[in-house]
């Protein structure tokens, strides 16, 4: 997980399978809390990162209609919980409405009227005007200047002089460069963390396969970091069987060579051509009948007008990769931003598909594009895998293979069973890779954790001692493709994407669907909610909430035998379950091995009939660090919605340190004491009271202990 989760509906942080970990709520955001909205925290500079409604809705105090206006009223009342300063801004730059009625809003955020690159706010608002849900990445501490002292023209200069030096490409083209402040954190997280102006343009040479991003030092003209763009298939493999440097033709191939194909031209006579042009066809459909994009740029086609017409699928079919590619040697595949490349052998749907779908993620999904390194470049992988097996179900009207690799060899992926081609099914495997460099720091190695994800939940089974029902590709699909074009911010990681799928299923098939109820149990089985794993070595691996213990309170039994460490849920004829998590942590009960089993004894007689159990709570101190705290339970709630033998179970959090179930008497009146070790000014002691039907009451009191 990344940060603090906070949930107004129980404030309990599994951070291993025989643990708890409760964290104190930062001042500032009490006044969240204390309305029912739940969010996470970024752990290094404690801003929101992640904002949803909870248990209620997002209030703003002017009504609009326009959801522009909701969006900047939005900014106005909550975006310094995100870290947005008054000296800062946002600038609108995509507004889109879903099929569903829901409008996302991105905003880049600016300083001095200079884009941040990886700083915004995305939001996204119902049909009815409510804001679902809110999540932003600010950068911090912007001091610096915004004059730059390196001409567009001399930036450029001097990234075709990196192009050519480093980088091997000897015609080097470029994009227009654009202006940014950039923290080289942003997408490498062990870079230093320091707030540059850049210079950020793309190179290319499609002999070399080497698109990057390069940002260059406004200031003085140095190369601040460089990204790869390049969508490929890695292996190592064989050389292949084509004319190195021979050319590549349409028409007019000499003797012994062959002429490729065009629209409404001859079929050649190389099976390769006619496979790709066949199968880039099966592509373009597949998107078009299932998300109405026509091309991978929603333009006809994949190019960029600059290189390539936008309304053409430009293609390369056995080519022979040279030596200075970094994909080399043959046979090999790769999306190079204009065009796509493929070796001999490599014509295949899945290939195909997969090179296809690197283009639709980097003309719809999030802008700027996800880089091609780290985290997001193995989301931009997982993301082809899993469309590769949806675009070869539609060519071929049959199940997909569930793998990626070229005719007479072993796959080098196997998704649905990703350990025998050496790939991690979950986080924490012994596959998985934490090299920062190898592969572009893992991204075809590692994405199988998430497409392992995208295959459980099509097929349903069992894994990590989770049981994943089945929903089918087709849905899983279009959950992806929504949180790709909508929902995943620029420098996405795991974690985004862990928090984004769910929301998007919501957008789609509503909060407790079969459909989003299954997703949430497929990330938990392969861990994608649980903490970055790298260094290797330096983490601990949990248990996936899916694979505790899970008890469903039987209206007959009056004291059910619950061990610790179990998720329980309400009665199923009463209450929808609880068993899966609003944002990484689980609402639910876990009852840490450090305390004894909760005590549960009969309602009293008189009640009010209100819905929420009531008490009363004080505390006490001997003047220094010790706190008694003492509580009467005074009735249950008959409009609770249970009808069967009721219990309760008082639950005591002194903030940052522990967390207790104190025993009941006979006179439903309970006393604990708690010490304080750890030096602070304040401190939190939460008092709450939950009834089987999981209706709860808290108080809140604020101690000053004296050191």
């Amino acid at each position: 997980m990344l940060g603090l989760v906070v949930s107004s509906l129980l404030l309990l942080f599994p951070s291993s399978a025989d643990a708890i970990e409760i964290k104190k709520i930062p001042a500032k955001f009490k006044p969240l809390t204390k309305v029912g909205l739940e969010f996470s925290l970024d752990s290094k500079n404690q801003n929101i990162q992640f904002l949803i409604p909870g248990a209620k809705s997002i209030v703003l105090k002017k009504k609009y209609t326009n959801k522009a206006q909701i969006g900047a009223q939005f900014l106005k009342e909550y975006s310094s919980y995100f870290g947005l300063k008054n000296t800062q801004a946002t600038k609108l730059i995509k507004s889109t409405v879903s099929a569903s009625g829901v409008t996302h809003l991105k905003y880049v955020q600016q300083y001095n009227k200079v884009p941040v690159y990886g700083g915004e706010m995305i939001l996204h608002i119902k049909g009815d005007g409510a804001v679902s849900a809110a999540q932003g990445k600010i950068a911090q501490n912007l001091t610096l200047s915004t004059k730059s002292k390196i001409t567009a023209k001399k930036a450029t200069e001097l990234v075709k002089k990196y192009a050519k030096d480093k980088l091997a490409i000897t015609a080097p083209a470029t994009t227009k460069p654009i202006l940014f402040i950039y923290n080289p954190i942003t997408n490498k997280p062990t870079a230093k963390d320091k707030n540059v102006l850049v210079w950020v343009m793309e190179v290319d040479d499609v002999d070399y396969g080497n698109l990057r991003t390069v940002f260059i030092d406004a200031i003085n003209g140095r190369v601040v970091d460089s990204m790869s763009r390049v969508g490929a298939i890695y292996r190592e493999i064989k050389d292949c069987n084509d004319v190195l440097g021979g050319g590549c033709y349409i028409t007019g191939a000499p003797a012994g060579l062959s002429n490729g194909r065009i629209e409404a031209g001859a079929v050649a006579s190389a099976a390769d051509v006619n496979i790709i042009f066949n199968n880039l066809l099966d592509a373009y459909n597949y998107f078009r009948d299932n998300f109405n994009i026509f091309g991978p740029n929603n333009r006809g086609g994949a190019g960029n007008g600059v290189d390539v017409a936008t309304d053409t699928l430009k293609a390369f079919a056995r080519y022979v990769l040279p030596a200075t590619n970094k994909f080399a040697p043959c046979p090999n595949a790769y999306w190079d931003g204009v065009e796509f490349v493929f070796c001999s052998s490599t014509a295949n749907t899945p290939i195909i598909a997969h090179e296809y779908m690197h283009a639709v993620t980097q003309y719809q999904g999030p802008q700027p594009q996800l880089s091609y390194e780290q985290q997001p470049g193995t989301i931009n992988e997982a993301y082809s895998d899993i469309f590769a097996m949806a675009v070869q179900k539609y060519a071929l009207n049959w199940e997909p293979s569930w793998s990626m690799g070229v005719a007479g060899q072993a796959p080098f992926r196997n998704i649905m069973e990703p350990w025998n081609t050496h790939n991690p099914s979950k986080l924490y495997n012994g596959y998985f890779s934490c090299d920062p460099v190898w592969d572009d720091g893992g991204v075809h190695r590692n994405s199988t954790v998430i497409s392992y994800a995208a295959y459980l939940l099509s097929k349903g089974g069992g894994f990590n001692g989770c049981t994943i029902p089945a929903i089918g590709l087709d849905k899983v699909t279009q959950i992806f493709y929504l949180t790709l074009t909508q929902y995943l911010p620029t420098n996405a990681q795991f974690s985004d994407l862990n928090r984004n799928l769910p929301l998007a299923c919501e957008e789609l098939y509503e909060h407790d669907s079969t459909e989003c109820n299954a997703l949430r149990i497929a990330l938990q089985a392969v861990e994608l909610d649980q903490e970055w794993p790298c260094p290797a070595g330096t983490k601990t691996e949990a248990t996936p909430v899916c694979a505790l213990p899970q008890v469903t309170l039987d209206e007959n039994v009056l004291t059910p035998n619950i061990p610790t460490n179990t998720i329980i849920t309400a009665p199923t004829n009463n209450l929808s379950d609880y068993v899966v998590p609003v944002i990484q942590t689980p609402a639910v009960i876990l009852l840490p091995t450090t305390s004894t089993p909760a005590v549960f004894v009969p309602a009293p007689v008189v009640d009010t009939g209100d819905k929420y159990p009531s008490f009363t709570a004080s505390v006490s101190d001997d003047g220094l660090r010790t706190y008694t705290i003492e509580g009467t339970f005074n009735y249950y709630g008959t409009k609770s919605g249970c009808t069967g033998p009721r219990y309760f179970d008082p639950i005591i959090v002194a903030w940052g340190q522990v967390d207790t179930h104190p025993a009941v008497d006979g006179n439903n009146h309970f006393t604990t004491t708690h010490v304080y070790n750890v030096k602070n000014s304040e401190y939190d002691i939460s008092v709450s009271f939950i009834n089987s039907c999981f209706q709860r009451t808290t108080k809140t009191f604020t101690v000053h202990p004296k050191f």
